[in-house]
This record gives structure tokens, C-alpha cells and sequence, in this order.
């Protein structure tokens, strides 16, 4: 299973520690779940968006926002009818279809999906997911947790490339191509490589105790420590925009 997340590049975010990307995450991530202003969670979004293009570039940025579309157009249209405060915007014979309450509701939970999601990308994206497995342990996660993380994340990828491999075989064996063909015969290749995986995962010396030895290195411990105090005071200089009463009242729309 050779199917990753990362994509190589030399951006800033691919230069950055392991261990600050991981402080990152959750503190962006912690940023767009505060009680903040619609205006400022989404351009907050949007800068996290021009994040992705400018690390991974406007093909990945495409492909995000294809993936994200659906979830966002069942945002839009069942949010208006769960959120029914403020002024009416649009009613259809006396029954109000959309308020101003729904509107600011709409760009709260479109802000919020879509900035967390390419947090996720960006950061997930550019990072190496041995890279990834030595962070989460440096912050004291077990290796079979850290291993388990890493093996999740692998196999995203790895079944998308399956159902295009499986796609590809059917039609040019000009076999059925419906869902349940397709499907049936992804279980098999995924159980199929289930032997493989089990021997990777002893290779790797799962389940033994005692120290553990890597390959791979995590840059010099001042360099990290370096690298997170700037994604603490970055991510600490967002939350407190959102929060400070000063700021929401300037960042605040009338009527939302």
C-alpha cells in the first residue's frame, strides 16, 4: 500500500517542523469552532484557501473544493430551514424560506467546514506521514496509536486509487461498471491486500516491546521549538481577533 497524502514541494508549510504542523492544526482548527462574527470565519476561510493554492497549488485547491461541493450545497439548502430568526429575506406564500438569521447561520457553517477542511489539507498535504507518525509520538503518543492514525490516513488514498484502478479494468474489459460490480470487486482487492498490510505491520515490529528505533529524524530540537512558538502566536493572534468585543463589533454585518 504506497498510496500517500503528501505531495512534495518546497513551500514554507513543507519546510515547516512536523510538530509545528501539528500545533497548527489544532489551533486553526480550535479558531473556526469560536463563537465568532460570520465576516471574520470567512475570510479566514478564504485565507486558508489562498493557504492551499499557494503551498499545494490551484489543481489541489480544485480538487478540494470539488470534494467539499456536495456537504456545501446541503449546507445551503438545509440550514434556512432549521435556523429561523431575524428578518425574512425570501418567503414563498407567507412561508419564510430564508432569514437573516439563515444567511448568517450559511456563512458560519460554510466558513467553518470549508476552513477546517483545508487546514487539513494544507497541513496533512504537505507532510509525510512517517513525518507524522514521529511527531504524534514525540507528543507522547504510543506507536500502535500513531501507527493506526498513519494507516487511516494511507488508506484514503489508497481506495480512491483502487476504485480508479477497478473503473479502468471494467471498462476495458468491457464488463459491467455498475455500482455493485465495482464494489464487490473493491472488497476483494481490499481483503486481498490484508496479508500485506499484516506483514508490513510486523516488519515494523508491532506489538514488541522496548525501545524503538527509525529511519527517519525529526529536525534539531530548537529548530521545532522555534517553528511551534510562531504556530501558537499565529494561531493565538487569530483567536483573539474573533474574541475581542472591539473587533466583532467592527468585523459585525447589520443585520446578521
Amino acid at each position: 500500500m504506497t498510496a500517500d497524502f503528501h505531495v512534495p514541494g518546497s513551500s514554507f508549510l513543507h519546510r515547516t517542523d512536523p510538530r509545528a504542523r501539528l500545533v497548527a492544526l489544532v489551533g486553526f482548527t480550535a479558531c473556526f469552532l469560536v463563537p465568532g462574527e460570520p465576516l471574520p470565519l470567512a475570510l479566514l476561510a478564504a485565507a486558508c484557501l489562498v493557504v492551499v493554492a499557494g503551498t499545494l497549488g490551484l489543481r489541489q485547491l480544485g480538487g478540494l473544493l470539488r470534494a467539499l461541493a456536495p456537504v456545501l450545497a446541503f449546507i445551503v439548502i438545509l440550514t434556512p430551514l432549521f435556523s429561523r430568526a431575524g428578518t425574512v429575506v425570501v418567503a414563498v406564500a407567507g412561508f419564510p424560506l430564508l432569514t437573516l438569521g439563515g444567511v448568517r447561520d450559511i456563512i458560519i457553517y460554510l466558513a467553518r467546514f470549508t476552513g477546517i477542511s483545508a487546514v487539513f489539507f494544507a497541513l496533512l498535504r504537505t507532510q509525510r506521514l512517517e513525518e507524522l507518525v514521529l511527531a504524534l509520538q514525540w507528543f507522547g503518543a504510543p506507536f500502535p496509536a500513531a501507527l493506526a492514525i498513519t494507516i487511516t490516513f494511507r488508506y484514503i488514498p489508497f481506495l480512491a486509487a483502487t476504485w480508479r484502478e477497478v473503473k479502468d479494468a471494467h471498462r476495458l474489459r468491457g464488463a459491467a461498471s455498475g455500482p455493485g460490480p465495482l464494489m464487490t470487486a473493491m472488497v476483494v482487492k481490499a481483503v486481498k491486500s490484508i496479508p500485506a498490510l499484516a506483514m508490513a505491520l510486523e516488519g515494523k515490529g508491532l506489538g514488541r516491546s522496548g525501545p524503538r528505533t527509525s529511519l527517519e529524524t525529526l529536525g534539531p530540537a530548537r529548530r521545532g521549538a522555534f517553528h511551534m512558538a510562531a504556530a501558537a502566536a499565529a494561531f493565538a493572534a487569530v483567536m483573539i481577533l474573533l474574541l475581542l468585543p472591539v473587533s466583532r463589533r467592527f468585523f459585525a454585518v447589520p443585520g446578521l
